[in-house]
């Protein structure tokens, strides 16, 4: 049986007929053609190992399952039908409904087809290269940037499996397909914190394959960035820091992280090859206009479909509002909290007027007020906010064309910052003052952090600068690392409502042709983090639900619902 570039594990249980007629192919590569034809020629094989981290884009950045994570993180506000940001930003707080008819099941089959799409096709690349593939009078180590970036694709693929799951089916390029599709292998299936563990391996790889080359990488790989071996590398530590700090769902497994290999990490990658040497700060993907765009840097840019949340903002406002509407009772419709103007202490989210005081009327460098809300009020007044991002915006003002800030050097400093405060119980070092002030001063005007404000401060504004800084860069960042967080120290906000999934099941189309029972997160309180079955009455009244076309996870232009 020839391996479908569509691999998912409807592939891994064994029919390509089950494939093509049950599973969402949520994002058709255009760049992604038929295996044989793909493999057919050295030159072919390089041009199709360059667009998997398209494929890895496509199934991360786009319609799910970002949009709707950044509003169950509390960070970000809507209350759109579109992409599940209604049904999950609901309160009381909802279980997701796995099932294959679901409008929105795309928040977990995006994801877990094209990732496995893109570690398929990776691992057609590895047996070519392994069966001995060459180029002919090659001086650039074009086999060694193959094997560097196959496997940096399967490990930040592996990455979003461990992040996003419970569990998941790890598979490598020995894998004999034929026979799991024959019946004669079974795949078992893996906890997150394992293939946590698998892709933390797979990226380890690249970077000792990137550090015994010497090569660029084409613009169009990971698009704008002609990335050196020694670059690809850093970039390849950076997301073992971003996959293994979100990879907690808990405090204690946040508390469980080695924190050491944190510190070591985040040290390698600020004194490493430079990801972030432009005016942003960023390390920065080019979007085209076309197939490489994202919604971070579009609709989360728009007040009139996402306005950023107060528990974001709110933490240095000077008005007394904001901790007014903090104490207030969060019910769903009729939540006695109502939208407000902050007058945030905070340079990024407001200026001061023109007597000098803190006016949320007032823009600020990073958020502005947006006009009177259009959320309907009938959806609930609590999801209303006044203020909207808008420092990522130019892509979406230039139609889809400029930078998009995937990965801003803040989020290495706070996770650094965080490490040595964990590693330093009760002691505020000076490495985490001047780092947190770095953005806290230079950009927020804040009053300097200094030794005298205490740890749990210093761990607040340390958290704090984590969330306005990486605010609409990488989709999901949010809720990956807010779900671990919990409250702010002392505070009794900050962490997901209760009863807000704390990761999702293996899609339901999946489960169907597995024969394996339906489960489902979330709902009802403290089961958000347990496995909840689905029963025979709840399945009727989901399967109701409207069919949607496969298309929807990767449509550019949406009208709201």
């Amino acid at each position: 049986m020839t391996k479908s570039n569509f691999l998912s594990l409807l592939v891994l249980a064994g029919s390509l007929l089950l494939l093509t007629s049950c599973l969402d192919l949520d994002v058709e590569n255009p760049n992604a053609p038929d295996t044989e034809r793909a493999l057919s020629s050295p030159d072919d094989v390089e041009s199709f190992v360059g667009s998997q981290y398209q494929q890895w884009w496509n199934g991360t950045q786009k319609n799910y399952p970002g949009m709707t994570l950044a509003v169950m993180s509390g960070h970000s506000t809507s209350s759109w039908g579109n992409f599940g940001m209604f049904d999950l930003g609901a309160v009381p707080r909802q279980a997701f409904i796995n099932s294959p008819a679901y409008n929105d099941r795309f928040m977990s089959s995006t994801p877990w087809s094209n990732m496995y799409t893109a570690i398929s096709s990776v691992h057609d690349v590895i047996n070519a290269v392994n069966d001995g593939l060459t180029f002919e009078g090659d001086t650039s180590n074009r086999v060694e940037r193959m094997q560097a970036f196959a496997r940096f694709v399967e490990g930040i693929s592996y990455g979003v499996l461990a992040n996003h799951f419970d569990r998941a089916f790890i598979v490598d390029e020995n894998t004999d397909l034929d026979a799991v599709a024959l019946g004669e292998l079974e795949l078992s299936l893996s906890d997150y914190q394992e293939v946590l563990a698998y892709a933390i391996a797979k990226l380890d790889e690249a970077i000792a394959i990137a550090e015994s080359s010497t090569f660029t990488l084409p613009s169009g790989w990971v698009r704008g960035n002609a990335l050196t071996s020694d670059e690809l590398a850093n970039l390849a530590r950076a997301y073992k820091v971003r996959y293994i700090v979100s990879n907690a769902r808990t405090p204690a497994e946040r508390d469980a992280i080695d924190w050491a290999e944190i510190a070591s990490l985040t040290e390698q990658v600020l004194n490493g090859p430079d990801l972030f040497g432009n005016s942003d700060n960023a390390f920065i993907v080019e979007a085209d206009g076309d197939f490489w765009w994202s919604r971070p840097h579009s609709l989360m840019q728009d007040a009139t479909w996402h306005r950023a949340f107060y528990p974001l903002i709110g933490l240095y406002d000077t008005s007394g509002q904001f901790e007014n509407w903090i104490s207030l009772p969060l019910e769903d419709i009729n939540s006695p909290r109502r939208e407000f103007i902050l007058a945030s202490a905070d340079a990024r989210v407001n200026g001061v007027n023109e007597d000098g005081a803190f006016d949320g009327t007032v823009a600020g460098s990073d958020f502005r007020l947006g006009a009177a809300n259009n959320f309907p009020e009938a959806r609930g007044l609590w999801r209303r906010s006044r203020h909207h991002h808008f420092r990522n915006r130019e892509m979406y003002d230039n139609g889809f064309v400029g930078p998009m800030q995937h990965m801003r050097r803040t989020e290495m400093t706070m996770n650094h910052a965080e490490a040595q405060l964990r590693l330093n119980p009760g002691t505020v070092l000076q490495i985490v003052i001047d780092l947190v002030n770095e953005t806290r001063v230079e950009r927020g005007n804040l009053p300097a952090l200094t030794a005298a404000d205490g740890w749990d401060y210093a761990f607040n504004a340390m958290r704090y600068e984590w969330g306005i800084e990486t605010y609409a860069t990488h989709a999901g960042l949010e809720y990956y690392n807010v779900r671990s967080w919990g409250n702010y120290k002392g505070k009794d906000f900050g962490a997901l409502l209760s009863g807000t999934p704390t990761m999702f099941p293996i899609p339901a189309a999946e489960l169907e042709i597995l024969e394996m029972e339906f489960y489902t997160f979330g709902g009802g309180g403290e089961g958000s983090a347990a496995r909840g079955t689905i029963d025979e009455n709840g399945l009727r009244v989901m399967s109701a639900a409207i069919q949607r076309s496969n298309e929807r996870a990767n449509v550019r232009n949406v009208t709201k619902e």
